[in-house]
């Protein structure tokens, strides 16, 4: 990317800055869970099915604003089903963290009055049935902070206001994704 000016050697046009950024996360992402699940393949690629997917969430809720339903209903099965393996949540914990993680977001989407956006709603159980009971909490607790955090931030730079929207999803996947590594293959 650097040595190329951001210009795709296969097609000639340029790349989008999330391109480099995307795929560095990426590498960094599966190495990380490489060395953590370093004997254990099947848990592994599941560990990285699950980087990509909210990689790719948080992606595009950040360009776009959406958490898409087409992304989240097979999402959740493939979640339920990867809870019938071994190293993955059992299925009673992944149901508990679903219904734990979509049921807490569901509360404070209605006790925001729209403030939240169902796709965050739904993202929530989702990350509840990838990393279950009882680590969908510290999952979607890290995703929080984080996202509080970033609203300070942007508040304090004058970036966004009190009635400014943002992103929610992308910090609610950093988080899955620093739980994951703790949630899988106990």
């Amino acid at each position: 990317y650097p040595f190329r000016n951001g210009i795709c050697p296969h097609c000639g046009q340029k790349r989008p800055r999330r391109a480099p950024l995307l795929e560095l996360a990426m590498m960094l992402a599966f190495v990380a869970l490489g060395f953590r699940f370093a004997g254990d393949v099947p848990t592994l690629v599941i560990a990285w099915i699950y980087a990509a997917y909210l990689l790719v969430v948080l992606v595009i809720d950040l360009e776009h604003r959406l958490v898409l339903n087409v992304m989240l209903a097979p999402a959740a099965i493939l979640a339920a089903l990867f809870s019938l393996l071994p190293g993955n949540p059992a299925p009673l914990d992944a149901i508990l963290g679903g219904v734990s993680g979509f049921g807490a977001f569901l509360l404070l989407a209605l006790l925001g009055r729209g403030k939240m956006n169902a796709g965050d709603v739904k993202l929530a159980g989702v990350i509840g049935l990838m990393v279950g009971y009882p680590f969908v909490l510290p999952a979607l607790l890290v995703g929080v902070v984080l996202g509080g955090l970033a609203a300070l931030a942007l508040l304090l730079t004058r970036r966004a206001g009190r009635k400014s929207t943002m992103a929610y999803a992308p910090y609610l996947a950093l988080g899955a994704l620093l739980t994951l590594g703790l949630a899988l293959g106990v």
